[in-house]
């Protein structure tokens, strides 16, 4: 397997580009050049090669050159945007505890743009842990929190709601479920959505 170059796609759009307007000139000049020696009025087979060679040679250079060019600077702001999420992980992995403003200012991001590199290392599975988002920000690491919540989410969400297992659920520590439906019994809060019910110890 050969070495990839981060934003190689970069250069070797440039080059296609550099080429495609080089080659493009060079047969201009070809063109003006020849159409002059046929004074005579026969100079349709040079612009007929001209033409060829802009649809065979020049067109495919210069569309494939911005391609090339477009996809490599959207590698280079991917990696970018991972290295990001690798800063903020490790930050939050070594010190346990940060503030999301601290952060923002030692990667030189907005405080939304490190909201959202949260929320990604959360659905890639990377970070487990909790935010206090009203409370100024607060990120904690416990990677202990993350081991039992996917342990209580394989245990409940994963399987299902089935009534049956409410008493299997208070065994787990779960104190409160919240479901879609009204079931036969009051909830403690409900909205359109969602009804909170306690679990029975």
């Amino acid at each position: 397997m050969g070495v990839r170059v981060l934003g190689g796609g970069r250069v070797t759009g440039i080059l296609l580009l550099v080429s495609g307007v080089v080659l493009g000139l060079a047969i201009a000049v070809w063109l003006a050049v020849s159409s002059r020696e046929a004074a005579g009025g026969r100079s349709g087979g040079a612009v007929l090669g001209g033409v060829l060679a802009l649809a065979c040679l020049i067109v495919p250079l210069v569309a494939g050159g911005i391609y090339l060019l477009i996809r490599g600077q959207a590698e280079v702001k991917d990696y970018a945007a991972v290295q990001q999420e690798r800063t903020v992980l490790n930050m939050v992995e070594t010190r346990g505890e940060v503030r999301v403003a601290d952060v923002a200012l030692e990667i030189n991001a907005t405080r939304d743009q490190v909201q959202e590199y949260i929320y990604d290392l959360v659905g890639k599975g990377l970070f487990t842990g909790y935010v206090d988002w009203k409370g100024g920000g607060q990120v904690n690491y416990l990677r202990e929190f993350g081991d039992d919540w996917w342990f209580r989410w394989q245990q409940t969400v994963a399987r299902g709601f089935k009534p049956e297992d409410i008493p299997r659920y208070s065994g787990l520590g779960v104190n409160y479920i919240v479901l879609r439906k009204q079931t036969a019994a009051a909830p403690l809060f409900e909205n359109p959505s969602f009804a909170v019910y306690g679990i029975r110890n």
